[in-house]
């Protein structure tokens, strides 16, 4: 945001806080979708999405701060043989202490102020001889009002906001705004940036699909290739992503065991799974019933159907374990189920 004006900036910034707000309700309804209760995993993404919006109000509240200070101007010159009235002595002040420089705000132009005025004009202005003194409309005014008024040199990191475009295999769209507000740690990888976990050698991994699977946007194959990354390999073959009822019906009847359907499902769906199966009743027939059980609950059978998850073959015991271990921590991974040759795996947002 560096090269916006502050106006841009906020404007930004709103229309972030606006779809965060709204994406945050989403991901309460959806997680409460599928039994009504909140589990603790999906209570900690709803407490790290809170975090980020408070951090996404404390910067339009920032910057809508420095905006009004950029707005006023000094009457008469400041530093060293200056003027120096006490409203412009305390306008320069506050802006050199945006840029750093921890000077008491007293309206007083003594030789703190001074130093601190030569020293901006040496490093953020660039004059070779700094005269210590700031005029109206002058050169060093000028970058102070532009350039101090929006820096922000406290421990806090500060709030980016960024878009990006995203390819299906069917459309083209513009995924949600992103707001890079924390730093996601990882041991073997350093230190790195993101509103989910990422790998420095992510791009060094290579995905592949399988002819059922639709590919994933960037959000998602980039945190899928960071998982993978993180666990050693240097490619994934996914198999699975958004499905149909049709699908879901198609793979109950045809991968699954009794086993597995009673474990995953419960009772009453092994039940009537198992009744079709033995009257031949079509896949069809079987998405049917899924669909409107579905209808009747308020919820999913399978986070498949909404695009929350996707499935990794084979099933790899290294990918598992570094995926179930940030699965919860803010890092967009939401669980794991070791599955039949496969990993299912749940994002926190759509992953196509």
């Amino acid at each position: 945001m560096a090269n916006e004006t502050l106006t841009e900036q906020l404007s930004k910034l709103k229309a972030a806080l606006l779809k965060w707000d709204q994406e945050l309700d989403k991901y309460i309804s959806w997680a409460k979708s599928n039994d009504g209760v909140i589990s603790a995993t999906e209570k900690k993404e709803i407490d790290r999405r809170k975090a980020d919006i408070k951090a996404i109000e404390a910067r339009i509240a920032q910057v809508e701060k420095a905006k009004g200070l950029a707005s006023k101007t000094i009457s008469a010159s400041v530093g060293k043989g200056g003027t120096n009235k006490k409203e412009d002595v305390i306008l320069v002040q506050t802006l050199l202490n945006k840029s750093g420089y921890g000077l008491a705000v007293d309206g007083d132009c003594g030789k703190k102020s001074v130093t601190a005025i030569s020293d901006f004009q040496a490093k953020k202005v660039g004059l070779a001889k700094p005269d210590g003194r700031i005029d109206p409309g002058g050169k060093t005014w000028n970058t102070l009002n532009s350039s101090g008024a929006i820096t922000d040199n406290t421990e806090t990191t500060e709030t980016t906001v960024t878009t990006e475009t995203t390819e299906t295999t069917e459309t083209t769209e513009t995924t949600e705004t992103t707001v890079t507000t924390e730093t996601v740690s990882d041991n073997n990888a350093g230190v790195v940036s993101g509103k989910y976990f990422s790998h420095k050698d992510a791009d060094k991994v290579k995905i592949s699909y399988g002819n059922n699977a639709i590919k994933l946007n960037a959000e998602a194959e980039h945190l899928l290739k960071s998982i993978l990354a993180s666990a050693g390999m240097t490619s994934g073959y996914v198999t699975s992503t958004l499905r149909t009822y049709a699908d879901q019906a198609r793979i109950n009847y045809e991968q699954n065991t009794a086993d597995q359907i009673k474990s995953w499902y419960g009772a009453e769906v092994y039940a009537v799974w198992a009744k079709y199966k033995a009257e031949k009743k079509s896949t069809a027939d079987y998405a049917k019933y899924l669909e409107e059980r579905d209808k009747k609950r308020g919820a999913v059978i399978s986070n498949h159907i909404p695009g929350y998850a996707l499935d990794v073959s084979p099933h790899d015991k290294r990918f598992s374990d570094a995926a179930g271990n940030l699965a919860g921590k803010g890092s967009g991974v939401r669980k794991i189920l070791v599955e039949k040759g496969c990993t299912h795996t749940e994002f926190t947002f759509k992953v196509t």
